[in-house]
């Protein structure tokens, strides 16, 4: 594997900070990329990717040449602070039945029934390759690429704190492509200036892990269903 030390600042749209470990909750969308190269470490050292550098200085601190051999899908129960963000920009009523969870609003486009078996929750994606382990993410924040020499640092904790649970497998196959591919999609697709809206599926955690699931997976897709 290649490796290139880690310089302390990167001049204009990619450069290196630290971050607290909840400086993301309930922050506007960053549109940016934050890289954390060894979740698991006290340091938490970031570097935040621009758009503009998915495909140029993002690579000098992340090996393009890995594989992708392995993918999951998770969730876990929504954290308070995150669902308190998302009712910053809309409201929704959320009922309980004896088999279901549902959920009712509107918007510009009408009025939405949604029918679920779980209430709300964030999903997260799961790579392993040939050196690493690595989760991929969206919340209020922005997008978070972690990376780990053990993959409990990246399933269940979040910037070194731990993820709420229970933490439920969605879906698993063998993977396909490279880490350069990933960057390159996230880059094609303009991921990072979507901005986060909680109650668009196109722009929030679900919609965005079903993306990076099954584009990355090799014969499987994530059903992602929650019927009107």
């Amino acid at each position: 594997m290649r490796r290139r030390r880690m310089g302390n600042t990167f001049s204009g749209i990619c450069n290196h900070t630290r971050m607290g470990n909840k400086g993301s909750k309930g922050v506007k969308c960053g549109n940016a990329l934050y890289f954390i190269p060894e979740s698991d470490k006290t340091s938490d050292i970031t570097y935040t990717i621009a758009h503009e550098s998915l495909e140029s200085c993002a690579l000098d601190f992340i090996d393009g040449s890995e594989d992708i051999e392995n993918i999951w899908v998770y969730s876990h129960p929504l954290h308070e602070a995150q669902l308190t963000a998302g009712l910053l920009y809309h409201a929704f009523v959320v009922l309980e039945t004896d088999e279901w969870w549902w959920s009712i609003e509107k918007n510009t486009g009408g009025i939405f029934l949604q029918r679920s078996r779980g209430l709300l929750y964030h999903a997260f994606v799961v790579l392993e390759t040939d050196e690493w382990w690595w989760s991929i993410e969206k919340n209020t924040g922005g997008i978070f690429l972690q990376r780990s020499r053990g993959k409990e640092f990246v399933k269940e904790h979040f910037r070194m704190e731990k993820r709420e649970e229970p933490i439920t497998l969605e879906q698993s196959d063998k993977g396909q492509m490279k880490m350069k591919d990933l960057l390159h999609s996230l880059y094609e697709k303009k991921e990072v200036r979507k901005g986060y809206k909680f109650d668009d599926r196109d722009m929030n955690c679900l919609g965005f892990a079903k993306r990076v699931f099954d584009e990355f997976a090799e014969s499987k897709f994530w059903e992602l269903i929650l019927p009107y």
